[in-house]
Parts: C-alpha cells; sequence; structure tokens
C-alpha cells in the first residue's frame, strides 16, 4: 500500500523541545549543528506543521509530493481543505 510516508530512509529522527535563555538563544541550534553531518535536510511533516511552502517541500521525495499535488489537485480543486500544512 503506498503511502506519504514511505520514502524515508534516514536512519533516525530528531525532535528536540526547549526554552530559549533570552533574545539571542535559539532552541536547540547547538543540537543541530552538531548533528549536521548526518542531517539529510528532509522533515517529517508532523513535527513541520506550516504553511511555508519551502518547508512543506522539505518533507516529502519529489515522487510523493507531486502524488500527493496531484490527490488534492483531485479531490480538492478548488481549496475548500486548504487549513494548514497542504501540498499542492
Amino acid at each position: 500500500m503506498r503511502s506519504a510516508l514511505c520514502h524515508r530512509d534516514a536512519a533516525a529522527h530528531l525532535y528536540t523541545v526547549g526554552l530559549a535563555g533570552g533574545p539571542e538563544a535559539t532552541p536547540g541550534a547547538a543540537v543541530l549543528d552538531a548533528l549536521a553531518p548526518w542531517a539529510t535536510g528532509g522533515e517529517l511533516p508532523n513535527f513541520a506543521a506550516s504553511a511555508d511552502a519551502v518547508r512543506i517541500r522539505r518533507c516529502y521525495d519529489e515522487d510523493t509530493f507531486a502524488w500527493l499535488a496531484a490527490l488534492a489537485a483531485q479531490h480538492d480543486p478548488h481549496g475548500v481543505l486548504h487549513v494548514g500544512q497542504v501540498v499542492r
């Protein structure tokens, strides 16, 4: 059965939670920098809830993104269900 998450090939997924220590602090930045050599550049869609098209694009490979966009065009051509993260 085809799935929007069938293309995952990373050995692990990192999810960090933190609080900024001041106006210059970026939560998790040190962790992300340290793990950058192993990063794939992708994101899991459930941890990237956003209407930002660039961020949504990082959640899917080319084939899966095209498939999801085609499904959206077929089943919601007028964008009625356009809430939050939508592939178009």
